[in-house]
C-alpha cells in the first residue's frame, strides 16, 4: 500500500471485531510511533499498550465512558508525555505545544501504521486522565496526553468529507 493509498483507506473506527492485535502488529506500530518527528529529539514520550482482552475490556467504564465500541478493539495505546527535561530548556511553551504535538506526530504514525497492517483505530482524547494513570501505571511527572483503540474494523466507514483545498490553504508569495 503506498501512502497516498493508505491516507485514503484511514479513518476513525468505533467499530470492531474484538479480534486480536498481534504481538508482533504491536511493535511495528509502536516502532513507527518512536519515529515521529518530535521536538529537539528529546523523544519525551511514553508508549503504555495492551494487547490483553481482560483489561481492554475493563476500559469501559474505568477509563473512557463515551462509548461501549472500545470494549472490541484488539489493542489500546495511552500516550503519555514526561515534558520535564524540554520545561528546563524552554519554560511553559513545552506543555503548551510541544507535548501536545510530539504525542500527536506519534499517534498519527501509529495509526497510519496499523492501516498498512490492515487495521484500524480512532484517537481519544476525552477520556478521565486519573483513571488512566491508575489502569495503566503511569508513574508521576508523566501525562496522559492521548488514548488510542486499534484493531480489526468491523466495516471500514465511509469517507467523511474533507473541505476543498481553496478553503483551507493560503498560498503566500510566489508559488508557480
Amino acid at each position: 500500500m503506498d501512502f497516498c493509498e493508505m491516507l485514503d483507506h484511514r479513518r476513525s473506527t468505533r467499530a470492531f471485531t474484538g479480534e486480536p492485535v498481534t504481538r508482533a502488529e504491536l511493535d511495528q506500530m509502536l516502532a513507527a510511533g518512536v519515529r515521529a518527528p518530535n521536538a529537539c529529539n528529546a523523544q519525551c514520550w511514553h508508549f503504555f499498550c495492551t494487547i490483553d482482552r481482560t483489561l481492554i475490556e475493563r476500559l469501559v467504564p474505568e477509563v473512557y465512558n463515551r462509548g461501549e465500541w472500545l470494549r472490541d478493539v484488539g489493542c489500546a495505546i495511552l500516550i503519555c508525555t514526561d515534558p520535564a527535561e524540554l520545561e528546563q530548556r524552554f519554560g511553559s511553551i513545552v506543555r503548551e505545544r510541544f507535548s501536545v504535538q510530539d504525542t500527536a506526530a506519534a499517534a498519527t504514525q501509529i495509526l497510519q501504521c496499523a492501516t498498512t497492517l490492515g487495521l484500524a483505530g480512532c484517537w481519544m482524547g476525552a477520556f478521565d486522565r486519573d483513571r488512566a494513570c491508575e489502569f495503566f501505571g503511569v508513574p508521576a511527572g508523566m501525562e496522559p496526553v492521548i488514548l488510542l483503540g486499534i484493531g480489526h474494523a468491523a466495516a471500514e466507514p465511509p469517507a467523511r468529507p474533507r473541505k476543498p483545498m481553496n478553503e483551507v490553504v493560503t498560498l503566500v508569495g510566489n508559488c508557480d
